[in-house]
């Protein structure tokens, strides 16, 4: 299960407060995710990936230590508050997010947005951010760092749970593939559906979920198309 927590972090700080900004709101969430996991008697926890990111003003070794330590600040908190071991997380600083900045300047509509796409497509490193900060007498640099701006989307904390499942009998199976699809194997998924009459509204729900849980499993996309063709629904099957 991979996630991602956009916490608030004063200029040049790795502390978390949880007082500051949007913080509180974040931490309830990421809170909420790690019981959810945590508390579950379905699943063992066998460790975390913590990766922290960093918006590119600035020099680049700068924002990749910065981004470590803020990594670091957050898998303490994890530790601290759950009693997660530190020695079961992973905690990597990944720097600056330049390929997050470009997929939102694609995505936006920015005046300025084709003189960002120019720079970011003819300067690498730390040359790119001196040209952001003069781009029109530095206005859209001002708009990008601020709170709402695109730079704040990327200064952000990805965690991962790593996890095992336990196995489930019939019954068990039957109820999580309502409730928690995501813990069965496609091999539970398939035991659930044959207990059902062939053609019937769960025979077919239970392939349609396993083709939507393993995308890249063909056998399951094969099996969700054959249940619509034997319910008559060919169009269905065919896309």
């Amino acid at each position: 299960d991979k996630y991602s927590a956009t916490i608030a972090f004063r200029l040049d700080k790795d502390n978390i407060d949880r007082n500051y900004k949007q913080n509180a709101d974040v931490l309830d969430d990421v809170d909420s995710k790690v019981r959810s996991v945590i508390n579950n008697k379905d699943i063992t926890l066998t460790g975390m990936t913590v990766e922290g990111w960093a918006s590119p003003e600035g020099k680049a070794q700068y924002n990749k230590a910065l981004s470590e330590r803020r990594a670091k600040a957050f898998a303490d908190y994890l530790s601290r508050t759950h009693g997660i071991k530190r020695t079961d997380m992973t905690v990597a600083g990944r720097g600056e997010d330049w390929a997050g900045v470009e997929r939102l300047v694609r995505e936006s509509d920015l005046s300025y947005k084709a003189d960002l796409q120019q720079i970011i497509d003819n300067y690498s490193g730390d040359a790119r951010d001196p040209k952001v900060r003069t781009l029109k007498g530095g206005a859209p640099f001002r708009e990008l760092v601020s709170d709402a701006g695109l730079y704040a989307k990327v200064r952000r904390t990805d965690y991962a749970f790593r996890y095992t499942v336990r196995g489930f009998n019939l019954e068990e199976a039957r109820e999580r593939i309502k409730t928690s699809p995501k813990l069965l194997s496609l091999n539970e998924m398939y035991l659930v559906a044959d207990s059902y009459s062939i053609g019937s509204k769960e025979y077919d729900e239970a392939f349609r979920i396993a083709a939507k849980y393993f995308p890249d499993e063909p056998i399951a996309l094969v099996n969700a198309a054959a249940a619509k063709l034997t319910a008559g629904r060919v169009s269905e099957a065919v896309t």
